[in-house]
């Protein structure tokens, strides 16, 4: 079935954002009901790594909001992929290694009920057919996480932190990109808050730090 999937038009050299060091650091949207659809999804960000298959064990979360169930998009085995819960099983769809270069790409997790898809930077990168219709699964109430994945009591899963810099998460509750949940640029530059600009789902900074751009390619600094 044709869709009218809307993609960003390309990766973007950003000068404010968050970094996040791989080892604690994360930013928590506490839980709320509408950010867990369960008939269709869009996960949008905007991520940066200098080596994208730098990963933990359990998998560097961009965006989590896992735990026997919900979606996330993040650095698993095999590359960049995005995995919402449906007809009993995570579903996965990946971006193998290979194909990301360093440096920033804007990613694009879709499910509509039945075709799971992943995008990156504007193209369509790979798909999974489910067969048939599923809702998204949660069986727990979790906060929402960017840069790394929570456990069944809200805190970050131990091997999931994500080490890089994220940007521009969007979460809607269709596959197309017409019903936008709640919207986070992370462009504030100074604070402890990641403002959502849709709905009233800010976001908790706990340990990134504000960078920006030096001017020298993607050296940066922390701002101050």
């Amino acid at each position: 079935q044709a869709q009218n999937i809307r993609v960003k038009e390309g990766p973007q050299q950003l000068p404010e954002t968050l970094s996040f060091d791989g080892i604690s650091e994360y930013v928590r949207i506490p839980y709320t009901a509408d950010l867990n659809p369960t008939g269709e999804i869009r996960v949008e960000a905007s991520a940066y790594m200098d080596d994208w298959q730098w990963y933990s064990p359990y998998g560097d979360h961009i965006v989590g909001c896992h735990q026997l169930g919900g979606y996330a998009l993040y650095c698993s085995s095999e590359g960049v992929s995005f995995t919402p819960r449906a007809n009993g099983d995570y579903q996965r769809v990946s971006i193998l290694y290979e194909d990301i270069s360093p440096g920033w790409h804007d990613f694009v997790g879709t499910y509509d009920g039945r075709y799971v898809k992943i995008y990156m930077d504007g193209t369509l990168k790979d798909t999974l057919d489910l067969g048939a219709t599923y809702p998204i699964q949660y069986s727990v109430e979790v906060d929402l996480m960017f840069g790394a994945d929570p456990n069944a009591a809200s805190e970050p899963t131990a091997d999931s932190f994500f080490k890089g810099y994220i940007k521009n998460v969007s979460i809607y509750s269709d596959a197309d990109g017409t019903a936008l949940i709640s919207s986070w640029a992370i462009d504030e530059g100074s604070g402890g808050t990641v403002h959502d600009s849709q709905g009233n789902n800010d976001g908790i900074i706990h340990g990134a730090k504000w960078i920006q751009e030096n001017g020298e390619g993607f050296e940066f600094h922390a701002l101050t």
